[in-house]
């Protein structure tokens, strides 16, 4: 059924993604709360995040194995997991100290806390000669007192076939399992006894590979590789209702607050012939608990969907999938009190951010190599540009967004195409690149180059041809700066091209005239920077532009006379600027470096992005979170977001809510 309520889903359901697996997502589990979101992977580390905004607050470290499974107590003190590595552990959640490990002889399958959480039953493989089987334990209170002992073992008539799913029944009297076998079993927890078993008739067809039940425990849900789920009476085992679909069902969720109930799986990706992810149907399915209706879908994996979460207040659900991700779902991101959207996708610090002209894209680069492509409204990672053998220092994005053009310290700037990644043509110089800026028009771009062994710093004018086959490296001028030792940080185009700004390591900001190459005025020492100029940005009609500093301030300017318009003093280094288009309002970041902080407390470093008004040059506020100092801002040009990007390698994406419009100082 494709509807305009499905076109609804894929368009307002923009999800939040979160990094911090290397390997497949197995499990998602929230908190009673619904403030807290735990996922699993066969990477060896659960992971805890923020439920609302994707924040990953910390690892449980100490298993040596895929983590299957996961369950928190009641009052989210405990965290209970299961492993490949043939143990099951007891987990503080807060502190992320391990309490107690249970050692079996086989895989742990599936681990949950009973009402009460005094109990929790967990199932392990058939592995050489270890029946597979489900094992009741006892939780101390004090982890002191914790034993590893079983209080009941069932064993399944099958013992070779796994058991995936193991969840107790109503007031902890019964428990149901399902697994390999096809058949979804209630048994006695008191005697042990099988009390209810499915049929072959209106029971799943294959392996039973995920179990959910209902907040009241009156019903579960089970997905089966048959390509169905089923809805179960958790007392009777009455088949309630069957939902079909056309790909393995790898992971199912109810919602508590709607009749709906979602479906995920897909195709094993390997058997995919295309990098198309919709060949593989990737897609969290929703239906109408009722009608048994597909009612939407949500896209977006790269791989099989093999988790699946309803946060407990139904307003959100979180998809963990085979290509590492986990997707935050959320009603609307953007009512969220200005927390970040975090985008991990550079494993080494990053340098630099631009939005291209639209606003619905954001560039970043990084010491890694990778310039990468976001999604700005919600952070989604699009893509990487591969072919750099050095850290990226900057970048600029046309006007239309069909070419990027980039700069790194592998002594090369790069074109490409925005669309496809492909690289489009590279200049090459004899030292590493600095900054990068497109022209007006896009027909031309400054580039600017480190002093390097026998080379001096350097002001480089390139044209950029509209077919790249045409494109040569020839520079249309070149400008030589006074002290050809200290790095030119950033060079920008004037109004109507017709001159260059430059800052860097000297302290000395310069315009130069475009057609001459003549230096047309300097700042001088009484109010110029006192320390290396950092950061450069300007205003969007090119009127003003502000610079940031190692002196610990930032200056605003006019962008024709160099007159100093404005100065904000800060208590660290200053590495990046920013200016709102919409408000009066600019943006500082950088921070003590972190390698002289000598606490592991974020808040030593001061790494901080301030907000100051531009006009009274007072602050006005600020938003803390990165764990080094922050490296890059950038405003979208709609002036509703900002990112930040840091020496902890994280893009933060900040989606303001009505209070900062109507900020009175």
């Amino acid at each position: 059924m494709r509807s305009c309520s499905h076109q609804t889903l894929e368009t307002r359901m923009r999800p939040i993604l979160m990094k911090g697996h290397e390997r497949p997502l197995t499990f998602l589990r929230y908190n009673r709360d619904g403030d807290l979101l735990f996922s699993c992977a066969k990477d060896h580390t659960p992971t805890l995040w923020l439920a609302h905004n994707g924040e990953r607050l910390g690892t449980y470290r100490g298993h040596n194995g895929a983590v299957w499974c996961c369950d928190v107590s009641r009052d989210s003190s405990r965290l209970v997991t299961g492993s490949a590595d043939q143990t099951a552990k007891l987990w503080d959640v807060k502190s992320g100290k391990q309490l107690f490990t249970f050692n079996f002889g086989s895989s742990a399958r599936s681990v949950d806390f009973s009402v009460g959480d005094h109990l929790a039953v967990i199932t392990t493989d058939h592995f050489m000669g270890v029946s597979s089987a489900i094992h009741v334990k006892r939780i101390a209170e004090d982890p002191q007192d914790q034993v590893g002992d079983s209080v009941l073992v069932l064993q399944s008539p099958d013992g070779k076939k796994k058991i995936n799913r193991a969840v107790w029944g109503p007031l902890n009297q019964t428990i149901v399992s399902g697994g390999e076998d096809t058949v979804i079993r209630i048994w006695d927890t008191e005697t042990g006894k099988l009390l209810k078993q499915s049929d072959e008739e209106v029971g799943h067809k294959e392996a039973i590979t995920s179990l959910c039940k209902a907040a009241d425990d009156s019903h579960f849900l089970t997905g089966s590789h048959d390509k169905t789920a089923k809805l179960w009476d958790m007392r009777t085992l009455t088949l309630i209702k069957s939902y079909t679909t056309v790909v393995p069902v790898n992971a199912v969720a109810m919602s508590p607050l709607l009749n709906h109930v979602v479906l995920g799986g897909g195709q094993d990706a390997s058997a995919v012939t295309t990098t198309d992810h919709r060949a593989g149907k990737f897609e969290a399915k929703f239906y109408d608990t009722i009608l048994e209706e597909e009612i939407g879908g949500v896209k977006g994996h790269f791989g099989p969907i093999n988790a699946l979460a309803f946060n407990p207040d139904g307003k959100s659900f979180s998809s963990g999938g085979e290509d590492g991700y986990s997707k935050l779902f959320a009603s609307n991101p953007r009512k969220l009190k200005m927390r970040p959207i975090l985008m991990k996708g550079h494993e080494r610090p990053l340098t630099f951010l631009r939005y291209n002209k639209d606003g619905d894209l954001l560039f970043s680069c990084a010491k890694d190599h990778t310039p990468t492509l976001w999604f700005a409204d919600n952070g989604e990672r699009l893509g990487t540009y591969r072919g750099h053998n050095g850290a990226v220092w900057c970048c600029d994005v046309s006007r239309d967004s069909s070419r990027l053009i980039t700069g790194s310290a592998d002594q090369t700037a790069k074109l490409w195409d925005v669309q496809s990644g492909k690289e489009l043509f590279t200049f090459k110089f004899g030292s590493p690149t600095r900054s990068v800026d497109f022209a007006v028009g896009d027909h031309l771009a400054v580039i600017t180059t480190d002093n390097f062994m026998d080379r001096m710093a350097a002001i480089h004018v390139k044209r950029i041809a509209e077919d790249p086959e045409d494109q040569v490296s020839d520079s249309v001028l070149v400008l030589q700066c006074p002290d050809g030792k200290k790095r030119i940080n950033r060079a920008v185009w004037g109004p109507l091209n017709q001159t260059i700004v430059s800052a860097g390591e000297d302290t000395v900001i310069r315009i130069w005239d475009t057609e001459t190459g003549k230096l047309l005025n300097e700042t001088n020492e009484e109010v110029g920077h006192k320390k290396a100029i950092t950061s450069l940005c300007k205003a969007a009609d090119d009127s003003h532009f502000l610079t940031g500093s190692h002196d610990k301030t930032a200056k605003l300017w006019d962008m024709r006379t160099l007159t100093l318009i404005k100065t904000y003093t800060t208590g660290v280094p200053v590495n990046a600027v920013a200016m709102s288009p919409l408000l009066n309002h600019v943006v500082l970041g950088g921070g003590q470096d972190a390698s002289a902080v000598t606490t592991t407390d974020h808040r030593a470093g001061k790494f901080e992005a301030k907000f100051y008004d531009k006009i009274l040059q007072e602050e006005i506020g600020g938003v803390k979170g990165h764990f080094g100092p922050i490296n890059a801002l950038a405003f979208n040009p709609d002036g509703k977001s900002f990112s930040s990007g840091g020496e902890d390698g994280y893009v933060r994406l900040h989606h303001f809510d009505s209070d900062y419009f109507n900020i009175k100082i």
